[in-house]
């Protein structure tokens, strides 16, 4: 006999417009810039500030991109937290509070580089707030994959804000 609510499950979907290769990890190879994926610090008048060059791969991404055809990718998880303590939206909002810190590429948004002289870089997103990217949202009645397909779809289908860094997290509601 099955005891859980028939609103249980859950699904998070995951978005992020950049592949992210963990810090020192990337080498120099030929047809690569020769700074992709380090850290280059600069002073001036508005104190120090670091950049990370972007992989081929983020630029290619980057470039490809229109508003009819994102260029993120997405991954989505159905959970069932039957029998979870304390599962919900806060505490994934809260997990993901605690976690961000060790995996800094998260609090970097892009930055243009001046005239389009070079490919945009990443730099810290000094006023980086969790709520504008993590999300919750509801699956319509009954809850089923049609429903949380068409939802799925429609949140791929939007373009990341490229003035903040460029991933989301979507904590939807309402499956059987």
């Amino acid at each position: 006999m099955n005891s859980r609510h028939p609103h249980d499950q859950l699904a998070v979907l995951t978005l992020a417009a950049a592949v992210v290769a963990p810090e020192g990890l990337r080498r120099h190879s030929a047809g690569r810039h020769p700074l992709a994926g380090h850290a280059v610090t600069f002073s001036g008048k508005n104190g120090v500030v670091t950049v990370h060059r972007l992989s081929g791969t983020d630029t290619f991404f980057l470039v490809s991109e229109r508003a009819a055809s994102p260029m993120h990718v997405g991954g989505l998880t159905v959970l069932d937290p039957t029998g979870v303590d304390g599962f919900g939206p806060d505490g994934v909002r809260a997990l993901l509070a605690r976690r961000l810190s060790r995996v800094p590429a998260f609090l970097r948004r892009l930055h243009e580089v001046p005239f389009g002289l070079d490919c945009p870089v990443w730099v810290d997103d000094p006023d980086f707030d969790l709520d504008r990217h993590f999300h919750v949202a509801p699956v319509p009645a009954p809850g089923g994959r049609r429903e949380l397909g068409a939802v799925v779809g429609e949140l791929m289908g939007r373009q990341l804000d490229r003035s903040r860094p460029l991933w989301a997290v979507w904590y939807l509601e309402g499956l059987p």
